[in-house]
């Protein structure tokens, strides 16, 4: 929002203004994505992975006073700024989602950006209209349930065919919060992986 709002403001002060939050603050923030990256790529060259640890500490050291910088800036213009302009919309939408736009910094484990997110939704995006079963709010929320569970598949490098395949057959008897969550990819996968060996052993004692 704020590269938008660097182009299309009409005033040079709010172009300014939406240049410094995208120079001063958000690249600085991106800045410590790139070299928690960078170490990562390094131990994966020594056969070796980043502990979660060590990028917590770098999100606190070297995310955290960034994130504090920027948010102090945001909420020292936006009470000045039109809140229908390129500028304030940004602003705030920044103020509106702080505590989504910042819980990565405690999490190791996730980064500060949703790329990843926007490239595995993409082809979704794109075909949604096509697709009859999205023309309502029900069936829109039906087909973001299955697409989720389809990428968490694909994230945890888990076969979608044989998983839902699984889940349809286990769903009818999950009666508890506990049987539904036993359904979810991370906990299924051991699950396929033992009857796909499993198999494999029974093919070979036929032969």
């Amino acid at each position: 929002m704020y590269f938008k709002a660097r182009k299309v403001s009409q005033l040079p002060s709010s172009r300014t203004l939406a240049n410094a939050a995208i120079e001063g603050h958000i690249r600085q923030i991106f800045a410590v994505g790139t070299q928690i990256d960078k170490l990562r790529s390094e131990y994966a060259d020594r056969g070796k992975s980043l502990l979660l640890e060590v990028i917590h500490t770098l999100h606190q050291s070297e995310a955290k006073p960034v994130l504090e910088k920027f948010k102090a800036w945001v909420d020292e213009l936006l009470p000045g700024t039109p809140p229908n302009s390129a500028l304030g919309k940004a602003l705030g939408y920044t103020h509106r989602q702080w505590e989504k736009l910042t819980r990565y910094a405690d999490h190791p484990d996730v980064p500060c950006h949703n790329n990843t997110v926007e490239r595995e939704i993409k082809h979704y995006a794109t075909g949604r209209k096509s697709w009859f079963f999205c023309y309502d709010k029900v069936g829109a929320q039906a087909s973001a349930n299955l697409f989720s569970l389809a990428l968490t598949c694909r994230a945890n490098e888990l076969d979608r065919f044989e998983y839902f395949s699984y889940i349809f057959e286990h769903l009818p008897m999950a009666t508890t919060l506990e049987a539904l969550e036993a359904l979810l990819p991370w906990n299924v996968k051991p699950i396929l992986e033992e009857r796909r060996k499993q198999g494999k052993q029974h093919c070979v004692r036929k032969r």
